[in-house]
């Protein structure tokens, strides 16, 4: 039921928007054009089966590349299928999606700076696309764009007699994956289309400008390590105009002074964490967001056949649509005038640096607007009498203050004025801003199930706690009072080392690890995220051959823990932060702030957790903006609660139950890190060493969700893996 309503309130926002489908269209083609390459003809096909997609995403508030059977607008599992679906004769398709932009141009943009999709827009052997960018009020990313690109020629091939006689030929490439086609006729419509493209591609194109100056996160993510660098610049080998196989001798990057713009990877096919690169792909990502409205010169020399080529080319990046300031935010002032719109870039400290909000108090008889241009970088508008002040707080601790005067800085000084204000000022006015398209509130599940003989039910903590635990003092943390290398010692006691946490696997999860994952994404614009697909076969198992983990669906064994989260939506029950060295230092706070505890081990009895409850020996503690804020402590002798005392804990990551609200099983809960690149099912605890042991879905060599992303207070799963 709840799945058709959200079925109806999707239907009902939806927005169709045929012109802007139109630009989009001439606007792929015109970047392919930049490039040297052939335009991409518009196919009705195509574009109804992008527009399906679309549907099947926002009726189900999920994004991927994956459809599940029995779902609202399903029309096919992978890409290809539903191409098929909507009357596409083959099966040779590619697709890339994006969410959460204004417009499909924007989407378009974004898609370019993702690597992976930038090569999907930029491929040698496609001829045409069908592309949708629909909206809804209630969707998760507030857009949704959908672009299916495919060859015009081996569509005619398909829609064409099956081959018979002599000779080779191919299959699972037409509707009916069984229907052959001649090799011959097949490659020779790749080869042709190709041959008519460029030998080479660069991008950004020589002399580009407009070019964004960063680059954040791509599912497939390519800089798993960073969630902001540069904008990735790329060199492309057309393999059909390609003889021999090109190595790679120097690919740098110069900004306008010539000085050395460092990288922080340089990729190709041997080091793509993603393996999605080619003998024939190459890209390098800058350590640092580039500068806006500069020009950067790029150098790539390469040997092929025996011989040393270098190509140079220069582009320029993004002009800011007005003055602006470039900021450290260490509580300097900066004088505006009134009525004229500033930008404000912070550059970020580390490639983890991205702002997520701010909040602002301002004084005087003003008018305020304000917003985020992307992650790193802030508009504002100020419109009053001269003395006027912002006060303006980032939600990572930096501040600036905002002075309306006769005049800028800007012609004098293009970073930081230290002028400050000193009217005082007339009233006060609070506000906050976050750098996301939505918002949203969720409903707590209010349930009480049975819990063992000594344990209660705590509705707060979403957990069956040990009567006694209020009043716990068992440590564990003596051991690791030294401080030594974390890391080493986590995977010397046979675990795993990942987003901060040592995780020791379950056995069930220990013995069918497979690829590496990487996290789910946003992109600046919000909530924008990116993700890449193409074809690929998976083994069909018969039923009752599964694994006791696993559940026989669709002809597939699929992990329970799984397919049980796929495509949820489920609230935050509570915040997971590490504070010390030891097994044990980890503190939960519940998501209205009543219950914070620290973990004490698990009862191996019961196997259910226990806590020490430390709320009431501090005046305040609340989850702020990716922290946990502890404030004063009473008057105590607790050591533990002396430690944690006036302490901001980055959240390590995020807890929700995904059980029976009616039958309470204490194993039911999903852990996810706070960047999204670990989901894990808790699964006990290990008697011989007190260790949680846990159950990967997304982690080190194991992917069973395609992502997982975090809302506000909500954890949304993606599909499952393929």
């Amino acid at each position: 039921m709840r799945i058709f309503v959200l079925f109806l309130l999707a239907f009902s926002f939806l927005v169709a928007q045929p012109r802007s489908l139109t630009s989009g269209y001439s606007y792929l083609s015109h970047l392919r054009s930049l490039a040297g390459m052939t335009p991409l003809g518009r196919n009705q096909v195509l574009e109804r089966a992008a527009k399906n997609h679309d549907l099947y995403m926002i009726a189900n508030n999920v994004f991927g590349h994956y459809e599940r059977r029995g779902d609202p607008h399903f029309t096919g599992v992978r890409p290809d299928d539903r191409a098929v679906y909507a009357g596409y004769p083959s099966r040779y398709v590619f697709e890339n999606i994006a969410g959460g932009d204004d417009t499909i141009e924007e989407a378009i943009d974004g898609l370019f700076s993702a690597i992976y999709h930038r090569f999907g827009f930029l491929d040698f052997t496609i001829d045409e696309i069908g592309a949708a960018f629909d909206t809804s009020q209630n969707y998760a990313y507030q857009s949704v764009s959908t672009f299916d690109m495919g060859n015009k020629e081996v569509a005619r091939l398909c829609a064409g007699p099956e081959f018979s006689g002599y000779g080779s030929y191919t299959y699972n490439i037409c509707a009916d994956p069984n229907k052959k086609i001649s090799a011959t006729k097949f490659h020779k419509a790749l080869e042709d289309l190709a041959n008519q493209n460029p030998a080479i591609v660069l991008w950004p194109y020589k002399n580009a400008t407009n070019i964004p100056p960063a680059f954040y996160e791509e599912d497939p993510d390519p800089l798993p390590e960073c969630s902001v660098s540069g904008y990735p610049v790329s060199v492309n080998f057309n393999p059909f105009k390609t003889s021999g196989t090109p190595q790679m001798i120097e690919f740098s990057l110069q900004d306008e002074e010539g000085d050395e713009v460092p990288l922080v990877r340089t990729m190709k096919h041997d080091n793509d964490p993603s393996g999605h690169f080619s003998l024939y792909d190459f890209a390098i990502f800058p350590q640092n967001r580039l500068d806006w409205g500069e020009k950067y010169h790029a150098k790539f020399v390469y040997s092929l056949g025996g011989q040393t080529h270098t190509i140079e080319w220069d582009f320029r990046t993004k002009v800011l649509p007005g003055p602006y300031y470039r900021v450290q935010g260490n509580g300097e002032s900066y004088r505006v005038v009134s009525g004229k719109k500033y930008f404000f870039y912070i550059p970020p400290r580390d490639c983890n640096d991205k702002l997520d909000g701010f909040s602002s108090r301002y004084r005087g008889n003003i008018h305020y607007q304000r917003g985020f241009y992307d992650h790193n970088t802030l508009w504002i508008q100020l419109d009053g009498p001269i003395g006027s002040e912002v006060d303006i707080n980032f939600y990572d601790g930096r501040s600036i203050k905002v002075v309306i005067a006769s005049s800028d800085d800007i012609q004098s000084s293009s970073s930081s004025s230290s002028i400050t204000s000193s009217a005082s000022s007339s009233h006060s006015i609070s506000s906050s801003q976050s750098l996301s398209s939505s918002s949203s509130s969720s409903t707590q599940s209010s349930f009480e199930p049975e819990c063992p003989n000594g344990y209660f039910y705590d509705p707060n903590l979403g957990l069956c706690t040990p009567l006694s635990s209020s009043s716990s003092t068992v440590s564990s943390s003596s051991s690791e009072s030294s401080n030594p290398n974390l890391q080493e010692l986590c995977e010397g006691r046979g675990g795993v080392w990942a987003d901060t946490m040592c995780i020791f696997p379950s056995s069930s999860t220990a013995s069918s690890q497979s690829s590496v994952v990487s996290s789910a994404s946003s992109s600046w614009s919000g909530i924008s995220s990116s993700s890449l697909s193409s074809s690929s076969s998976s083994v069909v198992v018969e039923p009752g051959s599964c694994p006791s983990d696993t559940i026989f669906v669709d002809g597939h064994c699929v992990d329970k823990a799984a397919y049980e989260l796929a495509g949820k939506t489920l609230p935050i029950n509570g915040y997971f932060a590490h504070y010390g060295n030891g097994v044990f230092d980890w503190v939960y706070l519940n998501y209205n702030g009543h219950i914070f505890a620290k973990l004490e081990g698990m009862d191996p009895q019961t196997g259910l957790l226990r806590w020490k409850r430390l709320r009431n020996f501090f005046d305040r503690v609340e989850y702020r903006d990716g922290y946990i804020v502890v404030g004063a402590a009473r008057s105590t002798s607790d050591e533990v609660v002396n430690t944690l005392a006036n302490k901001r804990l980055r959240v390590n990551g995020y807890f929700t139950y995904f059980g029976d609200p009616e039958d309470y099983d204490p194993f039911m809960w999903a852990y996810v890190s706070s960047s999204g690149n670990l989901v894990a099912k808790l699964e006990g605890m290990d008697p011989s060493t007190g260790h949680l042991k846990w159950h990967f879905l997304i982690g080190p060599r194991v992917r069973k969700l395609q992502w997982v992303r975090i809302q506000n207070d909500r954890l949304i799963f993606g599909p499952l893996a393929q």
